[in-house]
């Protein structure tokens, strides 16, 4: 009886972590070649780029690396529930009302969460990364510059590049130094 439960449960574990991965795989992408993801202008990684329908599609992997970066923001990918779950720190969390309202919240089959509330839902999949030889999940890079900018957080995507301009250091209430010192440097 109790091998009988290790093999449902292996299975079951198998199977959970196949579809986590190979959810949308079949979509027909081109590979488009090395994109720079940057912060402050230093590179950080140059991923390889997919295209779909004309949309650039960049590994959420390099991008989340980025990401973490940013001093108080982390983020995480479930691909058991197709959810990339991004934390956000208390000062950025004041244009989340504006977030939800901006952006129309679309449809896909993966949702993108800011401190748990849902802010985008975009079609993504998975694909071999030419680097790592792993499948990874892409995601649209334009909905991620989108909902960056609306948080605040400057961001520039010119079609080869994706450049993130790093918060300044926050104090404690979510001041920068510029503005607890009313200067400029």
């Amino acid at each position: 009886m109790r091998s009988t439960w290790i093999s449902i449960i292996t299975a079951g574990l198998a199977f959970g972590t196949m579809t986590s991965v190979a959810f949308a795989s079949t979509t027909n992408s081109t590979l488009t070649g090395q994109k720079e993801v940057s912060i402050n202008g230093s590179a950080m990684s140059d991923p390889y780029a997919r295209v779909v329908d004309n949309t650039t599609y960049m590994p959420i992997w390099y991008v989340g690396q980025a990401l973490s970066h940013i001093q108080g923001v982390t983020q995480q990918w479930d691909g058991n529930h197709h959810v990339w779950q991004i934390t956000l720190p208390a000062n950025l969390l004041t244009y989340l009302p504006q977030l939800t309202k901006a952006i129309p919240i679309g449809s896909g089959n993966t949702t993108i969460t800011i401190n748990g509330t849902p802010v985008k839902v975009v079609d993504t999949f998975a694909a071999t990364d030419p680097v790592s030889k792993k499948p990874t999940v892409y995601m649209p890079i334009y909905y991620i510059q989108q909902i960056l900018s609306e948080v605040g957080i400057v961001n520039t995507w010119d079609g080869n590049d994706w450049n993130i301009v790093n918060l300044p250091t926050l104090l404690p209430g979510g001041n920068s130094p510029s503005n607890a010192t009313g200067s400029l440097a």
